[in-house]
């Protein structure tokens, strides 16, 4: 079924949960105009001001989310440019959010995993283990629910354009950024022409 927006996507299915993921290289740098490890990063605006509308433009998306699903969960993906200054941001939130029913999960975690239905999902930023790595530990560190999982399915982001694999039975999807900005890194890279792109995925409970 094609749908002409998310929208109108929404609008059409019946939902019983929503994962909305935060953070993952949320900001281009924390506070100090560096990533976590120290890169220099060229930012817009104060961060200040940009910390500010972030957070603003955050509940929008999540007041919006809840007009479609009551149940929602906002889960924390540290990544590499903003360690800490996600988890500042996803703290806010949740505190902003204290009186309605949206769950956060804003443990530091560099990967996560949980169970949907009979399928299994793991999120990791992607930016130090390779796909092969992450499809490796994704039964040691998801072993309690392994075995009730029929489907397994991991996401990254980091590295700003597409890539989808099979690794053994278990789905690997690399998302893009929607970013339109190119940085030097997306040059040397030769990632000029990977079109900004938001991906979403409906998952069943008994179809995966």
């Amino acid at each position: 079924m094609l749908f002409r927006s998310l929208e109108q996507c929404l609008s059409n299915t019946v939902l019983d949960k929503i994962v909305y993921i935060i953070g993952s290289d949320h900001f281009n740098s924390e506070w100090t105009g560096l990533t976590t490890k120290g890169t220099p990063q060229t930012n817009v605006g104060l961060f200040q001001e940009t910390f500010s509308q972030i957070c603003d433009n955050e509940v929008s998306i999540i007041e919006n989310l809840l007009k479609y699903c009551k149940e929602v969960e906002v889960v924390f993906i540290p990544g590499n440019h903003d360690n800490f200054v996600s988890w500042h941001m996803v703290h806010w939130l949740q505190a902003y959010f204290k009186d309605s029913q949206v769950d956060f999960d804003i443990n530091p975690s560099f990967t996560k995993c949980f169970r949907y239905g009979n399928t299994g999902i793991m999120f990791n930023h992607g930016d130090i283990m390779k796909p092969e790595k992450l499809a490796g530990i994704f039964p040691q560190v998801f072993k309690k629910e392994w075995s009730n999982c029929e489907h397994n399915l991991i996401f990254v982001g980091d590295k700003h354009h597409i890539l989808a694999k099979d690794i053994n039975g278990i789905q690997f999807y690399q998302l893009p950024s929607l970013s339109t900005a190119k940085s030097s890194w997306d040059l040397k890279q030769g990632h000029v022409g990977a079109n900004p792109e938001l991906q979403a995925f409906f998952i069943s409970k008994d179809k995966g």
